[in-house]
C-alpha cells in the first residue's frame, strides 16, 4: 500500500508553477490534500481521492479524483464606518473524474485508462473546450 505524502501539481499558467497540497486525512477509501499556501484556512485548493472495491452489490472498482478550486469574494473597500468583510468563497471550480474497473479488468487495460484518460485532459480539443468555452466540430 503506498503512504500518502505531498502532491506536486503544475497550475495552468504560461510558465506553469509547482502547486503543493499537503495531506489532510488519510484512510483505506479517502485521501484529501490541501494547498496551504494562502495562509487562509477558507478557501482552500483541494484535492480528494476515493475508492470503493468491489462489494455484492457492484462488481467494480471504482476510483474518484476530485479537484475543487475555491475562489474568494473580492473585498474592494471598508464601509463608510470601516468595517470590512471578512473573506468568503464566491465560487468554486471543480473536477470531478471517476474511473470504473470490472473486477476481473486486465493490469493492462487499466493502464490504459489512466493514460487515456490523463492524455484527454490535455489534449488541444479539450483544452480549447475547457479553457474557451470552443466546442470541436
Amino acid at each position: 500500500m503506498a503512504s500518502i505524502t505531498n502532491l506536486s501539481l503544475l497550475d495552468g499558467q504560461a510558465t506553469p508553477v509547482a502547486k503543493v497540497f499537503t495531506p489532510v486525512t488519510a484512510s483505506l477509501d479517502v485521501a484529501k490534500w490541501t494547498d496551504k499556501t494562502s495562509g487562509r484556512f477558507i478557501g482552500l485548493p483541494t484535492v480528494v481521492l476515493k475508492s470503493a472495491v468491489p462489494s455484492n452489490t457492484s462488481p467494480h472498482f471504482k476510483v474518484m479524483a476530485e479537484v475543487h478550486l475555491p475562489v474568494l469574494e473580492t473585498i474592494t473597500n471598508a464601509n463608510a464606518s470601516g468595517y470590512t468583510a471578512p473573506p468568503s468563497v464566491a465560487y468554486t471550480v471543480k473536477a470531478l473524474v471517476t474511473l470504473i474497473m470490472p473486477a476481473r479488468s486486465a493490469l493492462q487495460e487499466r493502464k490504459d485508462l489512466v493514460a487515456f484518460t490523463s492524455n484527454l485532459l490535455v489534449n488541444p480539443q479539450v483544452k480549447a473546450l475547457v479553457e474557451g468555452f470552443e466546442m470541436p466540430y
